[in-house]
């Protein structure tokens, strides 16, 4: 396939159903974009590097070349944008562990609490990924990072919730049992109350621990969001496209 035809086929992979919803993401006039695609005009590097990154593609299946350079897959594409999403702001507590076929695996923990594995379904991240896009270059990233955490934090929280129920569920149940006449059947019954209570003090320790991160985490969404929101990041935003424009301009030329 060309890289006309490819184009347009990654466009409308990722979501993009019409050249009108993807072009202004890439900062060109509309008819520089529909030249790309249907006119045979081929963009400059940088911004054939951009169409890639927006499209979550390579730029050699862009190009329609066969085999990647770097041997990267979807799934490598993936976990490099998480980790450069997540290298960028100081939270050790959260680390990319696996991507599987429909969910990505997510290690929650520091050296004094391990909770272990989040399971975030893949189609929520690439989604995810997708409207943070919207937002400018500079700003993209902490949207990203803004949306995962909350996610990961929240489910996280919830099993907790749910184990420690289901084991105060468990406990009740065993109380209402009726008395065994035979005592080393109510020690065992009493043991197992006390083994279970433990484990529920455990659990809400972590349950403490991610409580800690929640306010952590929100706390610095606060100071970004007002940083974001303020009149000077704006003008930064207006600055960078009318920049993009210029420059585009100039190569049209």
């Amino acid at each position: 396939m060309s890289f006309q035809e490819n184009l347009k086929y990654y466009r409308e992979k990722a979501g993009y159903k019409q050249a009108k919803d993807f072009y202004k993401l890439l900062g060109v006039p509309y008819s520089t974009y529909i030249g790309y695609e249907s006119k045979g005009r081929e963009p400059k590097y940088n911004t054939l590097c951009k169409i890639a990154d927006l499209l979550n593609v390579s730029t050699d299946e862009l190009l329609g070349r066969e085999n990647n350079i770097l041997g990267m897959n979807e799934d490598e594409r993936l976990r490099n944008e998480l980790d450069e999403i997540f290298s960028n702001f100081n939270n050790p507590a959260i680390k990319i562990d696996s991507i599987d076929k429909k969910v990505v695996n997510f290690y929650l923990g520091t050296q004094i609490f391990k909770f272990g594995k989040i399971e975030v379904d893949k189609s929520y991240i690439l989604n995810c990924l997708k409207h943070a896009k919207e937002y400018s270059i500079s700003l993209k990233n902490i949207e990203a990072f803004n949306i995962l955490t909350e996610k990961i934090l929240d489910t996280a929280f919830k099993e907790l919730e749910n184990d420690i129920k289901g084991n105060e569920k468990v406990i009740k149940e065993i109380l209402e049992l009726p008395k065994e006449d035979d005592e080393t059947k109510e020690l065992e019954k009493e043991k197992t109350i006390e083994k279970i209570k433990k484990t529920n003090i455990s659990l809400q320790n972590l349950e403490n621990f991610i409580l800690k991160q929640q306010k952590i985490f929100r706390e610095k969404k606060e100071i970004i969001m007002i940083t974001k929101n303020t009149n000077t990041i704006e003008e930064l935003d207006r600055l960078e496209l009318m920049i993009k424009d210029l420059k585009q301009q100039q190569e049209d030329k």
